[in-house]
This record gives structure tokens, C-alpha cells and sequence, in this order.
């Protein structure tokens, strides 16, 4: 069977997230999807054991060399980021430790490190579709081309802040059931399709951007966000 998931999507327990766990579930299965990964930043979401699509544990760290998914994860990962930030290999380190399966987001929005030293990670995945870098030109293809390069397995997702984001991207698995057994093994045996189904809005981004700041630095914050707002808004109505 046919399974459609979207494996990089936050809540409200991120800083810049904005829905709940319910209102993403209630957008995923509205959008048809039978699988969401919750990958909050630096922070493990505790997931609800009943839910009508499957949910997949999950984690977004960040580390030096860029974004590092932890998808399916079997133990709780506690991240301690006051004294420094993880470096990508240490990041993949305690994913595989919990259990994990460690996928390179959007390595190219924005590119972190050169190609060449990305292509030493020790992921076993890239994320070579994802909706908001879907609108920085050219981020997925070159994606796609590192994971050719690498010869990993590839995933899709929405990159989603909003329950409106949900199923801009996503992977699709040919499994015979959906369940994270089956699902993880597909993973790990490169038996996905990543499948970018529309790019996020602009306005999007900078309502997650607006969110963050605020929460980081209060009213001046937001007023350092007003311009990049501004511009989202315009990009939206003129569709550049």
C-alpha cells in the first residue's frame, strides 16, 4: 500500500510553532496523509498513544553544520544547549543511540557548510524535498543531487510552523502496512519517494519568524521583524 507521510512538521512546542498537536492531526488527515513526524526544535514532544494517523517520533537538532532530523525515535534524546551547540556528528551520534534514524534538512536553506563537508555526515538520510525551501531557488534540486552523490535514502516533508502548512511536502512509502516498523524499515532500506505537492506561503514564514523573535527579545523584536514581514507580504501578492 501507498503511504503518504510528512516527516518534518513542529508544534506550539517550538518556539516559532503556532498549532497544536490536535489542529495537525486534524490538517494531516483533512489533506490525506496517513503519517506526521513531530519534530520540535532541540526539544522532544510527547506524543498522544491514540491518534487516528500515525505519529512519528521525533526531534529537529540544531547543530553546527546545519539541521539534523532524529526521526523514529525510541528513546527521549535530552539536548543541554546553554554551554554550546552539538556538532552534526554529535547530533547524529545520540539519534542512533536513541534508536533513531538521522536525516540532513534542508541542508541548502540556508547552506551551512560547503558540499564537500557535508558529504562526510554520517546521516542515513536527506531531506530533499521541504515546502519553504521550496522558496529558496534551486535548495531541493541541489538536495536531491547531494543525496545522489551520498547514495542515501530521501524524504519529504512540509517543514510545517502552521496546521495550514501541513502536506506541502511528503514522502511517499510503499509499505504493507502503516506502522513505524514498516514505515522505519522502508527508511532504511531507501524505499521512498519524496513529493513536493505545493511551497509554502511566504507569509507563512514570517509569521514563524514574528513568533520566534518575539518570544527571543519582546517588543524590539518584533520591531526588527516588521521589514522581513513586510517583504514576505509582498511576495505573496506580487507571487515572487
Amino acid at each position: 500500500m501507498l503511504v503518504k507521510a510528512d516527516l518534518h512538521v513542529h508544534s506550539i512546542a517550538s518556539a516559532d510553532g503556532s498549532s497544536t498537536l490536535s489542529a495537525l492531526i486534524t490538517s494531516a488527515q483533512a489533506k490525506g496523509l496517513d503519517a506526521i513526524a513531530i519534530c520540535d526544535h532541540d526539544h522532544q514532544t510527547v506524543l498522544p498513544e491514540q491518534s487516528p494517523i500515525l505519529l512519528i517520533p521525533g526531534m529537529e537538532i540544531t547543530s553546527n553544520e546545519g539541521h539534523i532530523l532524529g526521526l523514529f525515535l525510541e528513546k527521549n534524546i535530552e539536548l543541554d544547549l546553554h554551554d554550546k551547540m552539538l556538532s552534526a556528528d554529535e547530533a547524529v551520534s545520540a539519534i542512533h543511540q536513541a534508536g533513531g534514524i538521522a536525516v540532513l534538512a534542508h541542508p541548502f536553506a540556508p547552506q551551512k557548510q560547503p558540499e564537500e563537508d557535508l558529504q562526510k555526515l554520517r546521516v542515513d538520510a536527506i531531506e530533499i524535498v521541504n515546502a519553504r525551501a521550496a522558496l529558496n531557488n534551486g535548495a531541493n534540486v541541489r538536495a536531491a543531487a547531494l543525496a545522489d552523490a551520498m547514495v542515501l535514502a530521501v524524504t519529504g516533508a512540509s517543514d510545517a510552523h502552521c496546521a495550514k502548512e501541513i502536506g506541502g511536502g511528503y514522502t511517499e512509502f510503499d509499505v504493507p502496512e502503516v506502522s513505524l516498523a514498516a514505515l522505519k524499515a522502508a527508511l532504511l532500506e531507501k524505499k521512498t519517494a519524496a513529493v513536493l505537492d505545493r511551497p509554502c506561503r511566504w507569509r507563512y514564514k514570517a509569521r514563524s519568524r514574528m513568533k520566534k523573535r518575539c518570544a527571543e527579545h519582546g517588543f524590539l523584536g518584533f520591531l526588527h521583524t516588521i521589514p522581513y514581514v513586510l517583504g514576505c507580504l509582498a511576495r505573496d501578492i506580487l507571487h515572487i
